[in-house]
């Protein structure tokens, strides 16, 4: 619909507060990020000479050599590769993308509403979204932008179509849109499978005289012209790639898989859009970006900002609301334009569904987001229809007005927070590198760096979740090894990874070798494969952990503690020679415990605990004390106060037996309960066998926990018996304690494992 209005200052408040907004949101600190993770790993740079190969060389395909997103090959390599020292540039460009599509979206609503308002309403919302941060902010997602740029244009040339002749020259006119159509999978897949929703954008938009076969017909061939780009990129994907590979037939989802796949994507998009993982990133963004704000120049955007939307609000005030909506079929439209966006939801979330363990960061919400804000569109449209006379005055247009300003300025101060979290991210790679290349500046040939433990964290605000919402370096294998690479000037050393959310990576240890799991290790050419594991000899290894501040310490010894009781130390060669030859000293390296994650002979998990009333413990599940490095182990927590006195006591039974035996079990203060309880005080654990107090009496104490970071085992002897023996464990307070009895922590005590020793 045109606008006939004569031209006012007034008018220029909009486009000044959008331009405000998104300066704001994506580069409110000056577009200096930095580098983030997979952006180490688009590099086809030399680590020795510091200089990529000569443009005729130029192999963008080393990584994924079949038909897998090549433009986004192409792109991220050709960037990473030639302009690789211009992160300022590059973050420009990325939040340039970002500001097309929602430009792009603008266009399509406004085609379809005919109103600015509702069209900049739904965008400024879009834009300030920090639900899908990736995108706005990272380099390795901007094709998610551009693809979904593409989409949204060819939304727009849809939408206009729809309301052309319905001739039958008017079909030639999907010969450019088909391009479009392809273009877009070559970025990126999830807005490819939208196109599925077209049909629904043709009848929100078509003329409404328009016969119904018409209708149809046109809504459903134009879909399905454009819809067969989509399938012969999925059917060129899944003949070019290897078994195994992204984008092959092996990772997909099997029929059988269905119902298990369907409550794994449910489970986590309710996290990721309105349940715990939606609340920690927006408190958690919110505290810093208001931080940021208030403490730094930053405060000029805030100024600015608001100075802009009270002009919005100003001149929602004082001019007459004139856009003319067609009654009836308006509302029907709206319901046509919601069922368009519901449906590019639901198929945006098919690509990442239909792979097999894929689960849904923040750059995978960012088409389904998308689907959602036109969902609020056609609300808006719908209710202005409804609500029209009352939209004519002053006082509902500003109210209006003023609280999507309001959403969209909290959205630009989270967005604000999550650059924070991006740049501290990166500056805290840059010096785990210098520090571990500082420690071991001359390794020997084919040595491979294993980071044990991760404790430094871009963010302290005590969630966790957000605490590491970037990757660190160490934390992906194939980000690893580059950056140290390249600060050694070596091609010829590696770095393994370290999940900081999973069980250490090292297992079965001997003292000549040690099992990492193959998800933490890169390609090297000395290991032998074992099942899902690598075997790796320990005169290649060079341990380490990074420490709170981001310095690095090699690991000198390492005690692997078995479920038995047992441990066993190693000292790692490279690590010992160092500290023989005077170049790294005591100061620079650590003393690690790990669990030694092997199978002992004659273990058996111990069942049948019952609680203080004789109710049967059915509440225990795996549990990560630390996660740096402890493994999860089946526990249930204690507390002497709680429920009663219930969990204050819990009791097994254990069968007669003709030899003496061992129960294993272990106990720890969880670094979650630490955090939510800052005031709680010690908890001491009391064994009894038979009714007999036994010399196993821990305290467990915030302070010893914080500092070894790890469960504590202890050992109870069972001497053999041909009667029942009865085992009980009781969280109490300290004995030496006064007054703190009112506030014991909670803890976590495994569910233990009984060990009959072989016969001799």
């Amino acid at each position: 619909m045109a606008d006939t209005r004569p031209f006012s200052v007034s008018r220029l408040a909009y486009p000044a507060f959008a331009i405000v907004l998104w300066l704001f949101t994506t580069l409110g600190l000056g577009g200096q990020l930095g580098r983030s993770t997979d952006d180490w790993s688009f590099s086809l740079i030399d680590p020795v000479t510091g200089k990529p190969p000569p443009l005729a060389e130029f192999d963008p395909w080393s990584d994924k050599p079949y038909f897998w997103r090549p433009a986004h090959q192409v792109f991220l390599f050709f960037v990473r590769s030639y302009l690789d020292g211009y992160d300022r540039g590059i973050h420009i460009f990325v939040a340039a993308m970002h500001g097309l599509a929602c430009l792009l979206l603008y266009r399509l609503v406004r085609s379809v509403t005919g109103s600015r308002g509702i069209a900049a309403s739904t965008s400024l919302l879009f834009l300030a979204c920090p639900l899908h941060h990736e995108v706005s902010l990272w380099l390795c997602t901007t094709s998610t932008a551009i693809g979904t740029a593409l989409f949204l244009w060819l939304g727009i040339a849809t939408a206009r179509w729809s309301r052309g002749p319905a001739s039958l020259r008017s079909w030639r006119e999907l010969a450019p849109m088909s391009v479009i159509a392809a273009a877009i999978p070559f970025f990126y897949e999830q807005p490819g499978a939208a196109i599925g929703a077209l049909p629904l954008l043709y009848l929100a938009a078509c003329p409404t005289d328009q016969p119904v076969r018409t209708r149809l017909a046109r809504a459903l061939g134009s879909t399905f012209i454009l819809g067969l780009t989509q399938i012969a990129f999925v059917c060129l994907m899944l003949a070019t790639a290897g078994k195994g590979e992204r984008g092959s037939a092996g990772r997909m989802v099997t029929p059988a898989d269905l119902a298990a796949r369907a409550g794994q994507v449910w489970h986590m998009l309710n996290d990721m859009l309105w349940g715990d993982g939606a609340r920690i990133a927006l408190t958690g963004s919110v505290q810093i970006g208001w931080r940021v704000a208030t403490t730094s120049v930053a405060w000029v955007w805030l100024a600015a900002l608001s100075l802009a939307a009270v002009a919005c609000v100003i001149a929602a005030a004082a001019r007459p609301h004139r856009e003319v909506a067609e009654p009836s079929p308006t509302r029907s439209r709206a319901v046509w334009l919601a069922l368009f966006g519901g449906l590019i939801s639901v198929l945006a979330i098919l690509p990442v569904a239909a792979v097999r363990g894929q689960t849904f960061p923040p750059r995978t919400l960012y088409v389904p987001i998308l689907g959602l804000s036109l969902v609020i569109a056609a609300v808006f449209w719908f209710a202005s229809s409804v609500l029209r006379p009352l939209w004519q005055a002053s006082l509902p247009r500003c109210l209006g007005a003023a609280v999507v300003l309001v959403l969209t300025a909290a959205g630009g101060i989270c967005m604000l927070g999550m650059q924070r979290v991006y740049q501290r991210s990166s500056s805290l790679d840059a010096r785990m590198v210098a520090s571990l290349a500082a420690l071991a500046p001359s390794p020997p040939p084919g040595a491979l760096f294993v980071p044990l433990s991760l404790n430094a964290r871009a963010a302290r605000t005590g969630m966790p979740r957000f605490d590491r919402l970037r990757p660190g370096v160490f934390e992906t294998y194939w980000s690893a090894g580059p950056p140290l690479q390249r600060t050694l000037l070596r091609s010829d050393i590696f770095v393994s990874s370290r999940n900081p959310w999973a069980p250490n990576e090292l297992s079965n240890p001997t003292p000549q070798q040690v099992r990492i799991a193959q998800r933490a290790m890169p390609d090297v050419p000395f290991t032998t494969r074992e099942g899902s594991n690598i075997l790796v000899p320990w005169d290649r290894i060079i341990p380490f952990t990074i420490e709170p501040d981001g310095d690095a310490r090699l690991v000198n010894l390492l005690t692997f503690e078995g479920e038995d009781g047992s441990s066993l130390d190693v000292r790692p060669p490279i690590v010992t020679r160092m500290l023989e030859q005077g170049s790294i000293t005591r100061r620079d390296t650590v003393h690690l415990n790990l669990d030694r994650a092997a199978p002992v002979p004659g273990l058996a998990p111990l069942t049948g605990w019952k609680w203080a009333d004789g109710t049967e413990v059915l509440d225990a599940s795996p549990i990560v004390a630390w996660r740096e490095s402890t493994p999860p182990r089946p526990a249930s927590w204690l507390h002497p106060t709680a429920d009663g006195g219930r969990r204050a006591t819990r009791t097994v039974a254990l069968p007669p037996g003709t030899v003496p035996r061992r129960v294993v079990l272990h106990a720890a203060l969880t670094e979650h309960d630490l955090r939510r309880l800052p005031n709680a005080h010690a908890v001491e654990l009391g064994i009894e066998l038979n009714g007999v107090a036994q010399p196993h009496t821990l305290v467990l104490e915030r302070r010893d926990f914080r500092t070894s970071r790890r469960w504590k085992m202890f050992v109870v002897e069972v001497p053999s018996s041909d009667r029942p023996s009865t085992l009980s464990i009781h969280a109490r307070s300290p004995a030496q304690s006064t007054g703190q009895d009112r506030n014991p922590l909670p803890c976590w005590v495994s569910m233990g494992n009984i060990l009959t020793p072989p016969p001799p």
